[in-house]
């Protein structure tokens, strides 16, 4: 409990305190209407915040969100880079390139279904061998929680299907790849997995009206604390400092569509889950 309190202090320090010169947001002004992107535009300041890159110059770490931040941001410069990101990418985190991830980790989900079922069997469609559930399923510690893939190729829908005949699986997880989420996508495996009695389990608190039976989001107060958290380590840390190249969200929220648990007699229960590491 104290570790939150510690983050949402921060977070409301750097709500009426300059950050350093050295640590700029990167936020164009349209994307200022995403929650992520209003609350970090917040807790940095507008004198902290930029929106075109040749003003990440001189910067000693740049955090920033956008799907072009990656691209925009200047090579030539001796900086560090915090992306904001709905998920993993197929672009790597490295050298210094940092990735924050705005979902909750693999390993993480993993404890919270290995506390509530006996044994359990999780499909998942990933396109990328650097998707974190791919990786998290190359080497899962639980023993009666399997995370099982299917490579997405030239129809995700047949993958889908594929995956349901070849898997006995009792549950799907619909991730945040931005190529899996997508409306046509959703409504498709939304319907057809209700169809077969296959409840899901998402990433985004959207999808649980949408037909998810649960999801598992990151509180978005302590994921914006954390984020500056972070910008602040990399700003003052030394040579060869261990700071994870890829991070996630600290804590998250369980939200329950009621109605379907019924349906799968799931009994689940909708709550706060803060999950921090000493």
């Amino acid at each position: 409990m104290w570790q939150r309190v510690f983050l949402l202090l921060t977070l409301s320090w750097y709500s009426f305190h300059s950050y350093a010169t050295d640590v700029v947001l990167y936020a164009p002004e349209a994307l200022h209407v995403n929650p992520i992107v209003n609350q970090l535009v917040s807790t940095f300041g507008i004198d902290n915040t930029v929106d075109s890159p040749a003003d990440m110059r001189d910067s000693r770490v740049v955090v920033g969100t956008g799907p072009d931040f990656l691209d925009a941001m200047p090579r030539d410069q001796d900086m560090m880079c915090l992306a904001v990101l709905p998920y993993a990418t197929s672009r790597p985190a490295q050298n210094k390139i940092y990735h924050h991830y705005y979902h909750v980790a693999p390993d993480v989900i993993a404890a919270y279904l290995s506390e509530r079922f006996s044994k359990i069997k999780v499909g998942f469609v990933y396109y990328d061998k650097t998707d974190p559930f791919y990786v998290f399923s190359q080497n899962n510690p639980f023993d009666n929680v399997q995370f099982i893939g299917r490579q997405a190729e030239d129809d995700l829908f047949e993958d889908v299907r594929r995956l349901q005949q070849n898997k006995d699986i009792d549950i799907f997880l619909i991730s945040n790849d931005t190529r899996i989420y997508t409306g046509r996508n959703l409504r498709f495996l939304l319907e057809d997995l209700y169809r077969k009695n296959i409840p899901v389990l998402a990433l985004n608190q959207g999808l649980i009206n949408a037909g998810a039976t649960f999801t598992l989001t990151p509180i978005l107060e302590d994921f914006v604390a954390n984020t500056a958290a972070l910008s602040q380590q990399l700003a003052s840390s030394m040579p060869g400092s261990r700071i994870p190249q890829a991070n996630y969200a600290l804590s998250y929220r369980v939200s329950v569509n009621d109605t379907l648990a019924r349906r799968y007699r799931l009994k689940l229960v909708e709550r706060e889950v803060h999950h921090y590491e000493d």
